[in-house]
């Protein structure tokens, strides 16, 4: 079996995050260190920082991290459909500020279906 490490091809992460989760911080500087380490070329990446601390922290946030390596880092939107905001948000996806968006179900309090 081939070591991850070993693969020559680009290997692209559709789900990293960073952010506050409880009392643990995710940066940047961590998460660019794993995915050197990994030679992962692209990531995905969405803030866990939305979830207490508001989606325009968790914007601003993103924006900043993606900023210092932006052929790395790939930032998606955590949304809650049922938000007025979600009207901004498409405004921000068409200035291409964002390459997607994230929705969390089960952390904002509705059913998929």
């Amino acid at each position: 079996m081939r070591r991850f490490d070993e693969f020559s091809h680009n290997i692209i992460d559709s789900h990293i995050h960073v952010g506050w989760y409880d009392n643990f911080y995710f940066s940047a500087q961590e998460i660019l260190n794993i995915v050197s380490k990994l030679k992962i070329s692209k990531c995905f990446i969405s803030s866990m920082s939305g979830w207490k601390k508001g989606t325009e922290f968790a914007s601003n946030e993103l924006l900043n991290v993606t900023k210092s390596n932006p052929h790395i880092f790939y930032p998606l939107l955590w949304v809650n459909p049922l938000e007025e905001y979600v009207y901004e948000i498409t405004a921000k996806l068409a200035k291409k500020t964002f390459h997607g968006l994230k929705i969390h179900p089960n952390a904002d309090g509705y059913h998929a279906s």
